[in-house]
This record gives structure tokens, C-alpha cells and sequence, in this order.
């Protein structure tokens, strides 16, 4: 039976991250997100913070337009390859199925309206789910005391540029990674074993 690799957005991400800063502080992050090693800090935890206060009613209009909406939702997609296969997997913070939309809760120090042009977040998520046509990242940043909320929506790309932009970059992620010698730490630590309830 061929083997299941995991990938996520997060893990994805980390590695976009590093090549646009590449110092030894952010390859050692990417390694650990490779060898599932979960790291935190305060900028994570007061994001987690802010997305429970929103789910629990604390953000006025924030938290109106997703409070009837499920959320924390697990959504995944198989690619089938010759040697192994690929599941791509996510948990996102609140899907409107009748009007095809997720929405994302971010919370940051600062924030421009491009900050999530390279993100795979939204790419793949558009990817797993086909009924999908649009995902809201709902920003808020400042600082404790002054906060300013934004909305950034991206819209589902043409079929084929969605399949080449997640083909391409998982496929130089992979290259990447046998390059580092580190494609038998992922092979071991991002390998599915119940594919069906895998998490990231």
C-alpha cells in the first residue's frame, strides 16, 4: 500500500516564509513544522486569543456576521501519484455553505492589503473544496488598545491556474526538501496513518 504524506498551509507557508527571509532562526522553524514539532509564541497565542473571543460573541460586528456559521471545520483532498499520494488538509474558522464563502480570523500588529498574496492559505482551500468561491480574511491589527478591522477577499481562480499554482508548489517544496536532505524527516513525520482524520 503507497504512503499518504501530509501537507498544509501552515506548512506551506513556513516555507514561502523562509525563502523570502532565509536566516537560520526561520530554517530552523520550518525544519520543526517538517518534524511536527509545534512551536508558539506570543504573536500565535493572542491570535488564538482574539479568533475564541470572536467565535464566543465578544467583536461586535465581527462576530455577528459568523455567529451562526460552523466552525472550525476539517477539509481535506487526496492527489494521487505514481509512489505515494498527498493529502492536503486544513481546518478552517467558519464556512458559509450556501454562499460558497470561508472566512479566516487574523489578528496582527500591522496589516496592508497585499500582506496575503502569497499565501497558500486561501489557494488551498479553494483547491480542497470546489463549492468554494470565496474566502474572507478578516484582519484585525494595531495594538491592544486600538484596533482597526479590515476585510481582504480573494476570489476563486480559473480551474487550471488553481491546479498549476498547487502542483507547482508542492512540487518545489518537495524539491526543496530533498535538497536540504530533509525529504526522510518529512516522509516520517508528515506521513498519514488515518487519513481521514488527520489534522495539521
Amino acid at each position: 500500500m503507497k504512503p499518504t504524506y501530509k501537507i498544509s498551509a501552515s506548512l506551506l507557508n513556513s516555507y514561502i516564509y523562509y525563502l523570502n527571509n532565509p536566516t537560520d532562526k526561520n530554517y530552523n522553524s520550518l525544519v520543526n513544522h517538517v518534524r511536527g514539532i509545534f512551536e508558539t509564541n506570543k504573536y500565535l497565542e493572542r491570535g488564538l486569543k482574539f479568533e475564541d473571543e470572536v467565535f464566543e460573541g465578544k467583536h461586535g460586528k465581527l462576530s455577528q456576521l459568523l455567529k451562526d456559521l460552523p466552525k472550525q471545520v476539517w477539509a481535506n483532498r487526496k492527489i494521487i501519484r505514481e509512489d505515494y499520494d498527498i493529502l492536503i488538509s486544513g481546518k478552517l474558522d467558519a464556512l458559509d455553505k450556501d454562499k460558497g464563502r470561508i472566512y479566516d480570523v487574523k489578528r496582527v500588529t500591522s496589516h496592508t492589503h497585499n500582506k496575503y498574496d502569497d499565501s497558500m492559505q486561501h489557494i488551498l482551500y479553494f483547491y480542497i473544496m470546489p463549492e468554494i468561491n470565496e474566502f474572507y480574511y478578516l484582519v484585525a491589527s494595531g495594538n491592544d488598545k486600538l484596533i482597526k478591522n479590515d476585510v481582504v477577499l480573494y476570489r476563486r481562480p480559473d480551474e487550471k491556474t488553481l491546479e498549476e499554482t498547487v502542483m507547482h508548489m508542492i512540487d518545489n517544496f518537495y524539491a526543496f526538501l530533498r535538497q536540504k536532505n530533509l525529504w526522510k524527516d518529512y516522509t516520517e513525520f508528515q506521513k498519514a496513518k488515518n487519513w481521514g482524520k488527520t489534522s495539521e
